[in-house]
Protein backbone atom coordinates (compact mmCIF):
# COMPACT_ATOMS: atom_id res chain seq x y z
CA UNK A 1 0.00 0.00 0.00
CA UNK A 2 1.11 3.55 -0.79
CA UNK A 3 -0.23 6.60 1.01
CA UNK A 4 -2.14 8.89 -1.36
CA UNK A 5 -2.63 12.64 -1.67
CA UNK A 6 -5.08 13.92 -4.30
CA UNK A 7 -4.61 17.50 -5.55
CA UNK A 8 -7.92 18.61 -7.07
CA UNK A 9 -6.77 20.91 -9.88
CA UNK A 10 -10.18 22.31 -10.85
CA UNK A 11 -10.53 23.13 -14.60
CA UNK A 12 -6.85 22.50 -15.34
CA UNK A 13 -6.14 21.83 -19.00
CA UNK A 14 -3.11 20.70 -20.97
CA UNK A 15 -3.72 23.65 -23.32
CA UNK A 16 -2.35 25.92 -20.59
CA UNK A 17 -0.18 23.41 -18.72
CA UNK A 18 1.97 22.29 -21.66
CA UNK A 19 3.38 25.68 -22.76
CA UNK A 20 4.06 26.64 -19.14
CA UNK A 21 5.87 23.35 -18.55
CA UNK A 22 7.91 23.80 -21.70
CA UNK A 23 8.88 27.29 -20.51
CA UNK A 24 10.11 25.85 -17.20
CA UNK A 25 7.47 27.69 -15.15
CA UNK A 26 5.95 24.59 -13.51
CA UNK A 27 8.95 22.65 -12.19
CA UNK A 28 7.04 20.51 -9.67
CA UNK A 29 4.30 19.43 -12.06
CA UNK A 30 6.90 18.80 -14.78
CA UNK A 31 8.89 16.57 -12.43
CA UNK A 32 5.73 14.65 -11.48
CA UNK A 33 4.86 14.12 -15.11
CA UNK A 34 8.35 12.83 -15.92
CA UNK A 35 8.38 10.50 -12.92
CA UNK A 36 4.87 9.13 -13.36
CA UNK A 37 1.90 8.60 -15.66
CA UNK A 38 -0.24 11.29 -17.25
CA UNK A 39 -2.93 11.90 -19.83
CA UNK A 40 -6.35 13.32 -20.61
CA UNK A 41 -9.16 12.81 -18.12
CA UNK A 42 -12.55 13.01 -19.78
CA UNK A 43 -15.39 14.64 -17.89
CA UNK A 44 -19.13 13.95 -18.00
CA UNK A 45 -21.97 16.22 -19.11
CA UNK A 46 -23.41 18.24 -17.45
CA UNK A 47 -20.10 19.54 -16.12
CA UNK A 48 -21.09 20.70 -12.62
CA UNK A 49 -18.37 20.29 -10.04
CA UNK A 50 -20.41 18.88 -7.10
CA UNK A 51 -21.69 16.01 -9.26
CA UNK A 52 -18.31 15.50 -10.95
CA UNK A 53 -16.26 15.26 -7.74
CA UNK A 54 -18.84 12.88 -6.29
CA UNK A 55 -18.48 10.77 -9.44
CA UNK A 56 -14.70 10.90 -9.10
CA UNK A 57 -14.66 9.74 -5.48
CA UNK A 58 -17.39 7.11 -5.81
CA UNK A 59 -16.50 5.70 -9.24
CA UNK A 60 -20.21 5.81 -10.03
CA UNK A 61 -22.51 7.73 -12.36
CA UNK A 62 -24.88 10.43 -11.09
CA UNK A 63 -27.94 8.21 -11.22
CA UNK A 64 -26.28 6.03 -8.58
CA UNK A 65 -24.64 8.58 -6.29
CA UNK A 66 -27.55 11.04 -6.33
CA UNK A 67 -25.70 14.38 -6.45
CA UNK A 68 -26.71 16.98 -9.04
CA UNK A 69 -26.29 20.65 -8.23
CA UNK A 70 -24.68 23.05 -5.80
CA UNK A 71 -27.47 22.59 -3.29
CA UNK A 72 -26.29 19.04 -2.53
CA UNK A 73 -24.95 18.15 0.92
CA UNK A 74 -23.04 15.13 2.18
CA UNK A 75 -26.42 13.73 3.19
CA UNK A 76 -27.43 13.79 -0.51
CA UNK A 77 -24.76 11.22 -1.39
CA UNK A 78 -26.32 7.77 -1.67
CA UNK A 79 -23.08 5.77 -1.98
CA UNK A 80 -19.78 5.40 -0.21
CA UNK A 81 -16.96 7.63 -1.36
CA UNK A 82 -13.28 6.82 -1.32
CA UNK A 83 -12.64 8.08 2.22
CA UNK A 84 -15.64 6.12 3.51
CA UNK A 85 -14.18 2.94 2.01
CA UNK A 86 -10.67 3.71 3.23
CA UNK A 87 -11.85 4.54 6.75
CA UNK A 88 -13.85 1.30 6.86
CA UNK A 89 -10.60 -0.53 6.01
CA UNK A 90 -8.85 1.09 8.97
CA UNK A 91 -7.04 3.86 7.08
CA UNK A 92 -6.78 7.44 8.32
CA UNK A 93 -8.28 10.08 5.99
CA UNK A 94 -8.26 13.86 5.65
CA UNK A 95 -10.39 15.94 3.28
CA UNK A 96 -9.86 19.64 2.60
CA UNK A 97 -12.24 21.67 0.43
CA UNK A 98 -13.66 18.81 -1.62
CA UNK A 99 -17.23 19.62 -2.74
CA UNK A 100 -20.26 17.99 -1.11
CA UNK A 101 -18.62 17.42 2.27
CA UNK A 102 -20.92 19.53 4.41
CA UNK A 103 -21.88 18.64 7.04
CA UNK A 104 -18.50 17.00 7.74
CA UNK A 105 -17.99 13.59 9.31
CA UNK A 106 -15.79 13.00 12.35
CA UNK A 107 -14.81 9.61 10.92
CA UNK A 108 -12.07 11.51 9.05
CA UNK A 109 -9.06 12.88 10.91
CA UNK A 110 -9.93 16.23 9.37
CA UNK A 111 -12.65 17.42 7.02
CA UNK A 112 -12.91 21.06 5.95
CA UNK A 113 -15.93 21.48 3.63
CA UNK A 114 -15.88 23.46 0.39
CA UNK A 115 -15.66 27.10 1.46
CA UNK A 116 -17.57 28.28 -1.63
CA UNK A 117 -20.72 26.60 -0.33
CA UNK A 118 -22.03 29.04 2.27
CA UNK A 119 -24.14 26.62 4.32
CA UNK A 120 -22.52 26.29 7.68
CA UNK A 121 -19.12 26.70 9.28
CA UNK A 122 -18.85 23.22 10.78
CA UNK A 123 -15.42 21.60 10.40
CA UNK A 124 -13.50 18.63 11.77
CA UNK A 125 -11.67 19.47 13.99
CA UNK A 126 -14.17 22.16 15.12
CA UNK A 127 -11.52 24.81 15.87
CA UNK A 128 -11.09 25.38 12.13
CA UNK A 129 -14.63 26.72 11.73
CA UNK A 130 -13.23 30.25 12.02
CA UNK A 131 -11.60 29.68 8.63
CA UNK A 132 -15.04 29.21 7.08
CA UNK A 133 -16.55 32.17 8.90
CA UNK A 134 -13.79 34.52 7.78
CA UNK A 135 -14.23 33.71 4.09
CA UNK A 136 -17.74 35.15 3.98
CA UNK A 137 -17.53 37.88 6.62
CA UNK A 138 -17.30 41.57 5.72
CA UNK A 139 -14.87 43.48 7.92
CA UNK A 140 -15.73 47.04 8.94
CA UNK A 141 -12.85 47.91 11.25
CA UNK A 142 -9.11 47.42 11.56
CA UNK A 143 -9.68 45.66 14.87
CA UNK A 144 -11.81 42.97 13.20
CA UNK A 145 -9.23 42.58 10.44
CA UNK A 146 -6.38 42.30 12.97
CA UNK A 147 -8.30 39.61 14.85
CA UNK A 148 -8.73 37.68 11.59
CA UNK A 149 -5.00 37.83 10.91
CA UNK A 150 -4.23 36.56 14.41
CA UNK A 151 -6.72 33.71 14.07
CA UNK A 152 -5.27 32.73 10.68
CA UNK A 153 -1.77 32.67 12.14
CA UNK A 154 -3.04 30.58 15.05
CA UNK A 155 -4.43 27.85 12.75
CA UNK A 156 -1.28 27.58 10.66
CA UNK A 157 -1.13 30.36 8.06
CA UNK A 158 2.47 31.40 7.59
CA UNK A 159 3.63 34.94 8.30
CA UNK A 160 4.88 35.47 4.75
CA UNK A 161 1.42 34.78 3.35
CA UNK A 162 -0.24 37.05 5.88
CA UNK A 163 2.29 39.79 5.07
CA UNK A 164 1.61 39.40 1.36
CA UNK A 165 -2.13 39.69 1.94
CA UNK A 166 -1.71 42.85 4.05
CA UNK A 167 0.63 44.47 1.53
CA UNK A 168 -1.56 43.71 -1.46
CA UNK A 169 -4.70 44.94 0.31
CA UNK A 170 -2.98 48.23 1.13
CA UNK A 171 -1.80 48.49 -2.48
CA UNK A 172 -5.30 47.86 -3.84
CA UNK A 173 -6.76 50.47 -1.51
CA UNK A 174 -4.12 53.05 -2.44
CA UNK A 175 -4.75 52.49 -6.14
CA UNK A 176 -8.52 52.33 -5.67
CA UNK A 177 -8.41 49.19 -7.77
CA UNK A 178 -11.56 47.80 -9.36
CA UNK A 179 -13.04 44.31 -9.38
CA UNK A 180 -10.82 43.01 -12.21
CA UNK A 181 -7.70 43.70 -10.15
CA UNK A 182 -9.10 42.62 -6.80
CA UNK A 183 -10.77 39.38 -7.86
CA UNK A 184 -7.73 37.32 -8.88
CA UNK A 185 -5.60 38.57 -6.00
CA UNK A 186 -8.27 37.59 -3.49
CA UNK A 187 -8.59 34.12 -5.04
CA UNK A 188 -4.84 33.56 -4.68
CA UNK A 189 -4.76 34.95 -1.12
CA UNK A 190 -7.27 32.38 -0.02
CA UNK A 191 -5.51 29.64 -1.93
CA UNK A 192 -2.30 30.35 -0.01
CA UNK A 193 -4.22 30.45 3.28
CA UNK A 194 -5.96 27.14 2.60
CA UNK A 195 -2.76 25.40 1.50
CA UNK A 196 -1.00 26.45 4.73
CA UNK A 197 -3.86 25.14 6.86
CA UNK A 198 -3.97 21.89 4.87
CA UNK A 199 -0.24 21.36 5.33
CA UNK A 200 -0.54 21.92 9.06
CA UNK A 201 -3.37 19.38 9.30
CA UNK A 202 -1.43 16.95 7.13
CA UNK A 203 1.67 17.18 9.35
CA UNK A 204 -0.44 16.76 12.50
CA UNK A 205 -2.47 13.74 11.38
CA UNK A 206 -0.32 11.99 8.72
CA UNK A 207 -3.33 10.54 6.87
CA UNK A 208 -3.12 7.52 4.58
CA UNK A 209 -5.47 9.32 2.17
CA UNK A 210 -5.79 13.10 1.85
CA UNK A 211 -7.46 15.45 -0.62
CA UNK A 212 -6.86 19.15 -1.26
CA UNK A 213 -9.17 21.19 -3.47
CA UNK A 214 -7.64 23.97 -5.62
CA UNK A 215 -10.41 26.07 -7.19
CA UNK A 216 -8.50 29.19 -8.24
CA UNK A 217 -7.82 27.90 -11.76
CA UNK A 218 -11.52 27.51 -12.48
CA UNK A 219 -12.75 30.76 -10.97
CA UNK A 220 -9.94 32.71 -12.66
CA UNK A 221 -10.25 31.11 -16.11
CA UNK A 222 -13.92 32.15 -16.27
CA UNK A 223 -13.00 35.83 -15.96
CA UNK A 224 -9.48 36.16 -17.40
CA UNK A 225 -9.13 33.89 -20.45
CA UNK A 226 -9.59 36.82 -22.85
CA UNK A 227 -6.63 38.57 -21.22
CA UNK A 228 -4.53 35.40 -21.53
CA UNK A 229 -5.37 35.00 -25.24
CA UNK A 230 -6.43 38.49 -26.41
CA UNK A 231 -5.94 37.78 -30.11
CA UNK A 232 -8.64 35.12 -30.03
CA UNK A 233 -11.13 37.63 -28.61
CA UNK A 234 -10.00 40.67 -30.54
CA UNK A 235 -8.91 42.45 -27.33
CA UNK A 236 -6.34 45.28 -27.75
CA UNK A 237 -3.00 44.24 -26.31
CA UNK A 238 -2.77 47.43 -24.27
CA UNK A 239 -5.97 46.42 -22.44
CA UNK A 240 -4.94 42.79 -21.99
CA UNK A 241 -1.34 43.30 -20.90
CA UNK A 242 -1.92 44.11 -17.19
CA UNK A 243 -3.83 40.83 -16.73
CA UNK A 244 -2.29 38.58 -19.35
CA UNK A 245 -0.34 36.66 -16.72
CA UNK A 246 -3.23 36.12 -14.31
CA UNK A 247 -4.30 32.70 -15.64
CA UNK A 248 -0.70 31.41 -15.78
CA UNK A 249 -0.19 32.79 -12.25
CA UNK A 250 -2.99 30.51 -11.00
CA UNK A 251 -1.13 27.53 -12.51
CA UNK A 252 2.18 28.62 -10.97
CA UNK A 253 0.50 28.90 -7.57
CA UNK A 254 -0.82 25.35 -8.01
CA UNK A 255 2.68 24.19 -8.89
CA UNK A 256 4.07 25.78 -5.71
CA UNK A 257 1.48 24.03 -3.56
CA UNK A 258 2.03 20.68 -5.31
CA UNK A 259 5.74 20.98 -4.51
CA UNK A 260 5.04 21.65 -0.83
CA UNK A 261 2.53 18.82 -0.58
CA UNK A 262 4.97 16.39 -2.16
CA UNK A 263 7.68 17.39 0.29
CA UNK A 264 5.27 16.98 3.23
CA UNK A 265 4.02 13.60 1.99
CA UNK A 266 7.50 12.19 1.43
CA UNK A 267 8.91 9.80 -1.18
CA UNK A 268 6.73 6.87 -0.13
CA UNK A 269 3.46 8.64 -1.02
CA UNK A 270 1.66 8.68 -4.35
CA UNK A 271 0.61 12.16 -5.48
CA UNK A 272 -2.39 12.40 -7.82
CA UNK A 273 -3.10 15.66 -9.66
CA UNK A 274 -6.35 15.77 -11.62
CA UNK A 275 -9.15 18.01 -12.84
CA UNK A 276 -12.86 17.24 -12.79
CA UNK A 277 -13.19 18.99 -16.17
CA UNK A 278 -11.00 21.13 -18.37
CA UNK A 279 -11.14 24.80 -19.25
CA UNK A 280 -11.35 26.45 -22.65
CA UNK A 281 -11.97 29.85 -24.24
CA UNK A 282 -15.61 30.73 -24.81
CA UNK A 283 -17.01 31.33 -28.29
CA UNK A 284 -17.04 35.04 -27.58
CA UNK A 285 -16.69 37.62 -24.86
CA UNK A 286 -19.83 38.75 -23.13
CA UNK A 287 -21.37 40.46 -20.15
CA UNK A 288 -23.41 37.33 -19.51
CA UNK A 289 -26.93 37.50 -18.21
CA UNK A 290 -27.74 34.89 -15.61
CA UNK A 291 -31.10 33.17 -15.36
CA UNK A 292 -32.60 33.09 -11.88
CA UNK A 293 -33.67 29.46 -12.18
CA UNK A 294 -35.53 29.30 -8.88
CA UNK A 295 -37.70 32.21 -10.05
CA UNK A 296 -38.26 30.50 -13.43
CA UNK A 297 -39.40 27.29 -11.73
CA UNK A 298 -41.88 29.27 -9.63
CA UNK A 299 -43.08 31.37 -12.59
CA UNK A 300 -43.71 28.29 -14.75
CA UNK A 301 -45.39 26.43 -11.88
CA UNK A 302 -43.12 23.38 -12.16
CA UNK A 303 -41.68 23.39 -8.63
CA UNK A 304 -42.84 19.84 -7.95
CA UNK A 305 -41.74 18.56 -11.35
CA UNK A 306 -38.24 20.01 -11.78
CA UNK A 307 -35.11 20.89 -9.81
CA UNK A 308 -32.95 23.83 -10.99
CA UNK A 309 -29.19 23.34 -11.38
CA UNK A 310 -27.00 26.35 -12.17
CA UNK A 311 -23.40 27.19 -13.04
CA UNK A 312 -21.87 30.23 -14.76
CA UNK A 313 -23.20 30.22 -18.33
CA UNK A 314 -24.79 26.77 -17.96
CA UNK A 315 -28.30 26.07 -16.70
CA UNK A 316 -30.36 22.94 -16.33
CA UNK A 317 -33.79 21.80 -15.17
CA UNK A 318 -33.87 18.21 -13.94
CA UNK A 319 -37.39 16.86 -14.44
CA UNK A 320 -38.67 14.33 -11.93
CA UNK A 321 -41.84 14.21 -14.03
CA UNK A 322 -40.68 14.09 -17.70
CA UNK A 323 -44.19 14.88 -18.96
CA UNK A 324 -43.50 18.55 -18.17
CA UNK A 325 -40.24 18.76 -20.15
CA UNK A 326 -41.49 19.27 -23.72
CA UNK A 327 -44.13 21.81 -22.71
CA UNK A 328 -41.59 23.77 -20.65
CA UNK A 329 -39.19 23.95 -23.59
CA UNK A 330 -41.94 25.16 -25.93
CA UNK A 331 -42.82 27.94 -23.48
CA UNK A 332 -39.21 29.03 -22.97
CA UNK A 333 -38.59 29.11 -26.72
CA UNK A 334 -41.20 31.90 -26.92
CA UNK A 335 -39.91 34.00 -24.01
CA UNK A 336 -39.04 37.50 -25.26
CA UNK A 337 -38.62 41.16 -24.32
CA UNK A 338 -41.86 43.10 -24.59
CA UNK A 339 -40.22 46.27 -25.89
CA UNK A 340 -38.00 44.80 -28.60
CA UNK A 341 -39.36 41.29 -29.23
CA UNK A 342 -35.86 39.91 -28.56
CA UNK A 343 -35.81 36.20 -27.58
CA UNK A 344 -33.94 35.46 -24.34
CA UNK A 345 -32.87 31.85 -24.85
CA UNK A 346 -30.55 30.99 -27.73
CA UNK A 347 -30.85 27.21 -27.49
CA UNK A 348 -31.91 24.09 -25.62
CA UNK A 349 -30.77 20.49 -25.27
CA UNK A 350 -32.43 17.45 -23.71
CA UNK A 351 -30.49 14.67 -21.96
CA UNK A 352 -31.90 11.94 -19.73
CA UNK A 353 -34.75 13.99 -18.31
CA UNK A 354 -32.65 17.17 -18.11
CA UNK A 355 -33.41 20.34 -20.07
CA UNK A 356 -30.26 22.40 -20.72
CA UNK A 357 -30.95 26.13 -21.16
CA UNK A 358 -28.69 28.59 -22.96
CA UNK A 359 -29.63 32.25 -22.35
CA UNK A 360 -28.35 34.84 -24.80
CA UNK A 361 -25.21 36.56 -23.59
CA UNK A 362 -25.67 40.29 -23.94
CA UNK A 363 -27.27 43.22 -25.80
CA UNK A 364 -30.52 43.10 -23.83
CA UNK A 365 -32.97 45.80 -24.90
CA UNK A 366 -36.04 46.44 -22.77
CA UNK A 367 -37.18 45.96 -19.20
CA UNK A 368 -40.15 43.57 -19.38
CA UNK A 369 -39.99 39.81 -20.00
CA UNK A 370 -43.00 38.16 -21.60
CA UNK A 371 -43.53 34.51 -20.60
CA UNK A 372 -46.37 33.18 -22.78
CA UNK A 373 -49.13 31.82 -20.61
CA UNK A 374 -47.42 33.06 -17.43
CA UNK A 375 -47.62 36.83 -17.63
CA UNK A 376 -45.18 39.72 -17.87
CA UNK A 377 -42.31 40.17 -15.42
CA UNK A 378 -39.57 42.73 -14.71
CA UNK A 379 -36.28 41.68 -16.30
CA UNK A 380 -34.50 41.77 -12.91
CA UNK A 381 -37.00 39.27 -11.50
CA UNK A 382 -36.01 36.50 -13.93
CA UNK A 383 -32.48 37.51 -14.98
CA UNK A 384 -29.57 39.57 -13.80
CA UNK A 385 -26.45 40.83 -15.53
CA UNK A 386 -23.14 39.53 -14.19
CA UNK A 387 -20.72 42.21 -13.06
CA UNK A 388 -17.74 40.95 -15.07
CA UNK A 389 -16.82 39.81 -18.56
CA UNK A 390 -16.69 36.02 -18.85
CA UNK A 391 -14.48 34.35 -21.41
CA UNK A 392 -13.58 30.90 -20.05
CA UNK A 393 -15.89 27.88 -20.01
CA UNK A 394 -15.79 24.26 -18.90
CA UNK A 395 -14.49 21.65 -21.35
CA UNK A 396 -14.76 17.87 -21.39
CA UNK A 397 -10.98 17.30 -21.60
CA UNK A 398 -9.39 17.52 -18.17
CA UNK A 399 -6.00 16.18 -17.09
CA UNK A 400 -4.28 13.84 -14.68
CA UNK A 401 -0.76 13.13 -13.41
CA UNK A 402 0.02 10.26 -11.03
CA UNK A 403 3.47 9.69 -9.53
CA UNK A 404 4.66 7.49 -6.70
CA UNK A 405 6.22 4.13 -5.82
CA UNK A 406 3.58 1.97 -7.61
CA UNK A 407 3.61 4.02 -10.83
CA UNK A 408 5.71 3.55 -13.97
CA UNK A 409 7.76 6.59 -15.00
CA UNK A 410 7.19 8.65 -18.14
CA UNK A 411 4.02 6.85 -19.21
CA UNK A 412 1.40 8.68 -21.26
CA UNK A 413 -1.85 6.77 -21.03
CA UNK A 414 -4.84 6.65 -23.33
CA UNK A 415 -7.58 9.11 -22.33
CA UNK A 416 -9.38 8.02 -19.18
CA UNK A 417 -12.67 8.93 -17.57
CA UNK A 418 -13.34 10.57 -14.23
CA UNK A 419 -15.16 7.31 -13.42
CA UNK A 420 -11.78 5.55 -13.44
CA UNK A 421 -10.20 7.57 -10.63
CA UNK A 422 -11.47 5.74 -7.55
CA UNK A 423 -10.86 2.22 -8.93
CA UNK A 424 -7.22 3.16 -9.51
CA UNK A 425 -6.84 4.89 -6.14
CA UNK A 426 -8.20 1.77 -4.45
CA UNK A 427 -5.49 -0.29 -6.16
CA UNK A 428 -2.79 2.14 -4.97
CA UNK A 429 -4.19 1.96 -1.42
CA UNK A 430 -4.11 -1.84 -1.55
CA UNK A 431 -7.91 -2.15 -1.43
CA UNK A 432 -10.31 -4.12 -3.60
CA UNK A 433 -12.15 -2.52 -6.54
CA UNK A 434 -15.93 -2.84 -6.36
CA UNK A 435 -17.58 -4.49 -9.35
CA UNK A 436 -20.54 -2.11 -9.14
CA UNK A 437 -18.26 0.87 -9.87
CA UNK A 438 -18.51 2.20 -13.41
CA UNK A 439 -14.82 2.88 -14.08
CA UNK A 440 -11.84 0.72 -14.96
CA UNK A 441 -8.31 0.13 -13.70
CA UNK A 442 -5.43 1.51 -15.79
CA UNK A 443 -3.16 -1.53 -15.54
CA UNK A 444 -0.45 -0.07 -17.87
CA UNK A 445 0.09 2.68 -15.27
CA UNK A 446 1.37 0.31 -12.61
CA UNK A 447 4.82 -1.22 -12.23
CA UNK A 448 4.76 -5.01 -12.74
CA UNK A 449 6.63 -5.41 -9.44
CA UNK A 450 3.86 -3.53 -7.60
CA UNK A 451 1.10 -5.65 -9.15
CA UNK A 452 3.05 -8.80 -8.31
CA UNK A 453 3.13 -7.80 -4.63
CA UNK A 454 -0.33 -6.22 -4.56
CA UNK A 455 -2.47 -7.81 -7.29
CA UNK A 456 -5.72 -6.16 -8.37
CA UNK A 457 -8.57 -7.60 -6.34
CA UNK A 458 -12.31 -7.20 -6.72
CA UNK A 459 -15.28 -7.17 -4.39
CA UNK A 460 -18.95 -7.17 -5.37
CA UNK A 461 -19.82 -3.92 -3.58
CA UNK A 462 -18.92 -1.66 -0.67
CA UNK A 463 -22.51 -0.55 -0.21
CA UNK A 464 -24.49 -1.51 2.87
CA UNK A 465 -28.10 -2.09 3.75
CA UNK A 466 -28.28 1.60 4.67
CA UNK A 467 -27.34 2.49 1.11
CA UNK A 468 -30.00 0.10 -0.17
CA UNK A 469 -32.59 1.94 1.90
CA UNK A 470 -31.56 5.16 0.12
CA UNK A 471 -32.36 3.58 -3.21
CA UNK A 472 -28.82 2.93 -4.46
CA UNK A 473 -29.04 -0.78 -5.20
Amino acid sequence: MSRVVVFEFDAATWEVLTPLMEAGELPNLSALKAEGASGLLRSIIPRWSPALWTTIYSGKVRSKHGVEGFDATSESVRVKRLWDIAEQAGLKCGVFGTPVCWPPTDKCAFMIPDVLVDRGSETVPPEYSRLQDMYWARRHSMLEYARDLYDLWRIGVRTRHLSRMIWERLLLAARRSGTVEKYWRQRLWWTAIHSDVFLRLYHQHQPDLATFDYQATDTIQHRYWHYYDPERFGIPLVKAEPYRDVLPASYREADRIVGEIRKAAGPDATLVVLSDHGGAPAEGLGQFIEARLEKWVATLGIGRAATPIRLVGEYCLEFHDPSYLAETQRTLEQVHMKESGQRLFRGFAQRDGHLMLYPIRDHIEGNTVVVPGHGEHPFEELFHRLDAEHSGVHHSDGMFIVAGPPIRAGVELEPGSILDVTPNLLVILGLSVAKDMDGRVWEPMFKPSFLAQSPIRFIETYETAQCEEKGVL
